[in-house]
């Protein structure tokens, strides 16, 4: 009997026979293991003889990374009748086909999964209930984690069968998009990567800046993508009114404290834009450690099921983003910033946070102050440094350094210019031409270059 027709077409009524399709291939296929491992539970299957061998090949799997022979099979068996149910299960195993397509094993087998851990979740809850242990964040990523279950089917890239895709890949020019700034630009490629896969993050102390950084971009980056794509800005420390002030500052160039005597100027500048290009920014807020990074995916899929398309997701900022599992801080922010990377994939664009530095890395940001957790800098394929040393303030001066880049070179380091009364950031040789015209700024500036080395030391 071949898998595939049986349980295409009855996956929903008949579990029963599937769980020893699942049972069967992850004995025999070490790859299809390998996908399934951390869902071969008991709970998840019915049958005894099942239990009996996923509960073996997960054990031998963890301990040898390969699926057990007869064998080694018989040296789990300590009773009688753990020998007699093997035998009945291997039995029955014999009129499975192991050779239809193993795309539609692994859609199937993941729907399997979902639906078992849905229903064993229904079940906890009840359970929970009954016994007045509710806990409804709990039961929030128990159920974000049934739906998020996802099994790779993709054998992933043949080098010496597909060379050619190499080839043409390297003869392409990679799809970016402008953060606005050559210097950054220039580091990381021309600017982020567009169909995603990446994950951007600036790291420096309270204060310093992270947070126009990201508003900067955000309203960057809304003025480049093509129509049809929109910025999307999550903050998780400011509301959406106070966000919006400091994007309409920036972008039109009248001072915060200005904005609201100067409503009639804003609004002719808001209609000649729109006329001009159809620009999208949408900015959401969430309370602080009030969303999982399911919840946020939640939310974009519901944008994208409303007609918009996210072209760069920011959020304001990683370590407010609440995680779903992992029992410390640095599993936590492991888990967050892994599960943002992965979201990256799903979108297709790229995703820019901001990171924390510890109280050792007020002076000198570097991947080991990370005050979150060092696993988000393992994580991270970008991460830029921002600091200000004593002086830099008056002067609207933010240095940025480069302290990890998987797509350029790691080492660099310039000064922004930040005008504080609009919270724009332009780069150091804007500054320059403005430094002229004062001598104290003239002095600062011919330091800058020495200063800027200890940014990356």
């Amino acid at each position: 009997m071949s898998y595939n027709k049986e349980v295409k077409n009855n996956l929903q009524v008949n579990t029963e026979y599937f769980e020893n399709v699942i049972a069967c291939n992850a004995l025999t296929n070490a790859y299809y293991a390998s996908l399934v491992i951390e869902h071969l539970k008991p709970d998840n299957f019915k049958q005894p003889g099942n239990k009996l061998v996923v509960g073996i090949v997960k054990d031998f799997y963890l301990k040898r990374k390969s699926v057990p022979t007869i064998t080694e099979i018989k040296t789990y068996l300590k009773k009688e009748e753990d020998v007699k149910l093997i035998k009945e299960t291997l039995t029955n195993y014999k009129q499975i086909d192991l050779n239809g397509n193993l795309e539609d094993l692994i859609q199937n087998t993941e729907t399997f999964f979902k639906e078992k851990t849905v229903y064993n979740t229904v079940l906890k809850i009840v359970d929970d209930f009954t016994n007045d242990r509710a806990d409804y964040g709990k039961f929030l990523q128990m159920f974000e984690t049934a739906c998020n279950i996802k099994l790779v089917s993709d054998i992933g890239l043949d080098l010496y069968g597909e060379y050619q895709k190499v080839i043409d890949d390297l003869s392409s020019s990679t799809e970016v998009i402008p953060t606005g700034w050559g210097f950054i630009d220039s580091k990381i490629g021309g600017g982020l990567y567009k169909k995603g896969k990446a994950l951007y993050l600036f790291l420096g102390p309270t204060n310093v800046g992270k947070s126009i950084f990201l508003g900067n971009i955000a309203a960057n980056v809304a003025n480049s993508l093509p129509e049809g794509e929109t910025a999307v800005l999550i903050s998780l420390e400011m509301s959406e009114m106070m966000y919006a002030r400091r994007l309409s500052s920036h972008i039109s160039k009248i001072p915060v404290k200005e904005l609201h005597d100067q409503t009639a100027a804003l609004e002719i500048y808001f209609k000649d834009v729109v006329e001009e290009k159809k620009r999208r920014l949408i900015v959401k807020e969430f309370p602080p450690k009030s969303i999982t990074v399911g919840g946020i995916k939640a939310y974009l899929e519901m944008l994208i099921k409303n007609g918009i398309k996210p072209g760069i997701i920011i959020i304001d900022y990683l370590g407010l983003v609440k995680s779903s599992s992992g029992d410390n801080s640095y599993e936590q922010g492991k888990a967050v910033a892994e599960d943002l990377r992965a979201m990256s994939y799903f979108f297709e664009c790229p995703i820019v946070s901001a990171i924390q530095t510890n109280r050792e890395g007020m002076e000198n940001p570097s991947l080991d102050t990370v005050s979150e957790s060092l696993g988000v800098a393992m994580t991270a394929d970008v991460i830029w440094s921002l600091q200000q040393e004593e002086g830099d303030q008056e002067l609207g001066i933010i240095k940025v350094g480069g302290i990890k880049n998987r797509i350029g070179p790691k080492h660099g380091a310039t000064a922004m210019r930040l005008d504080y009364a609009t919270l724009s950031l332009s780069e150091e040789k804007d500054y320059i031409g403005l430094a002229n015209n004062s001598s104290k700024d003239g002095d600062e500036m011919s330091n800058l270059e020495r200063k800027l080395e200890n940014i990356t030391k």
